[in-house]
């Protein structure tokens, strides 16, 4: 199945494809992994293939350890067809048809979790949809997954496309500690977070509000702090709890446990380490949102996906082929096209200037 005119994964190829991409190597890793604990079935990673299955017993058998090995079942290549996901609105609705939405391979992704998460999104607003409510939209600022449809509805993929933490320009936000803060109300407002689980949100935010502005309430000298056996520069500067967890190994439940004005802080570890990475972090934090609300302010100007973009003053053949193709429906979204200059920016926003409104519903 390999050929020069597939563009197959990057980041998992084939075997044939290694061969042919580094043919100056002289060997190969293969890890050797247990499918289970009651299992004695061996998963090769590194040896996917396509190659006839008559071949592949033989070829493993040449790998040292596997002299006799059986094989159970073949590997296998599939190849498949892709739309251009240009053709997507943010929502995974496409933009010809209204009402069909799509989801994984067909969007030019690969992985498992790169399917599931447009599958949630897309699925989430065909319900929606059909019930005639707003749509669900999440930007590059609310996840990963917002990084991730951002990029296939605005630049493509000409290679099968994997999410990387790398790809986000807002990462210090975007932590696993903090989804729930994130995108939890955006699924509330979807209809797609429980009341059972809502109540558990709302109560951790209350209880992470509370902890922090106890923190910062609590303000004390070098010498107050020097007290609690907590050395600081003696400059005479009053710092917070929350401050002092800039500090090197100072975390809020050592200031807990250690401060006897600071024992309220009663949650468990897990929560107070959130706290403990929203001190460290605060000066960054901080530059952060700001380029968070000017990308929030260029994602709330929106733009018709129906723009007749020939009648465009000032923007090259070039730039008005791209916008004719991907035909952003923001600001943002048109900043971020390839080829986009700023005077072209300039242009689009002179001639969209009367066209600008909020949208029915910004999920922020």
């Amino acid at each position: 199945m390999f050929n020069d005119r597939n563009s197959g994964p990057r980041y998992c190829p084939s075997l044939e494809a290694k061969v042919r991409r580094f043919p100056q190597k002289e060997s190969h890793n293969v890890w050797l992994e247990p499918e289970g604990y009651d299992s004695d079935v061996i998963y090769p990673n590194g040896i996917s293939c396509s190659m006839p299955e008559e071949l592949q017993e033989p070829m493993m058998r040449t790998i040292p350890g596997l002299e006799n090995v059986k094989m159970v079942r073949p590997a296998y290549g599939v190849e498949y067809d892709h739309i251009d996901a240009r053709e997507l609105g943010a929502t995974l609705e496409t933009k010809r048809i209204k009402g069909l939405f799509l989801a994984g391979q067909i969007n030019g992704t690969t992985g498992y979790e790169e399917a599931a998460a447009q599958g949630v999104v897309a699925g989430i607003n065909a319900g929606l949809a059909a019930l005639n409510r707003p749509s669900l939209t999440i930007t590059r600022a609310d996840g990963f997954l917002g990084v991730m449809i951002d990029d296939l509805i605005v630049k493509g993929a000409e290679e099968p496309y994997r999410m990387f933490t790398s790809r986000s320009e807002y990462r210090m936000t975007l932590r696993s500690d903090n989804a729930d803060v994130r995108l939890t109300e955006i699924g509330r407002q979807a209809g797609a977070v429980t009341d059972e689980r809502w109540k558990l949100y709302t109560d951790t935010c209350t209880r992470l509000a509370d902890a922090t502005k106890l923190l910062k309430n609590v303000q004390l000298s070098p010498h107050g702090w020097a007290s609690h056996g907590l050395v600081v520069q003696n400059d005479g500067v009053l710092r917070s709890g929350f401050e002092m967890l800039r500090q090197p190994g100072i975390t809020a439940s050592f200031l807990r446990d250690n401060v006897p004005i600071l024992s309220d802080l009663d949650m468990d570890d897990a929560l107070l380490a959130r706290i403990d990475i929203d001190g460290l972090y605060a000066a960054h934090l901080t530059r952060q949102e700001a380029d968070l609300r000017l990308f929030l302010e260029d994602e709330a100007l929106t733009l018709d996906p129906f723009m007749d973009y020939s009648v465009v003053q000032g923007i090259s053949e070039e730039v008005r082929e791209r916008l004719g193709r991907v035909r952003p429906t923001s600001v943002g979204a048109a900043k971020r096209m390839e080829g986009m200059t700023p005077a072209s920016i300039v242009a689009l926003l002179r001639h969209a200037k009367r066209t600008f409104r909020r949208p029915a519903l910004v999920v922020e």
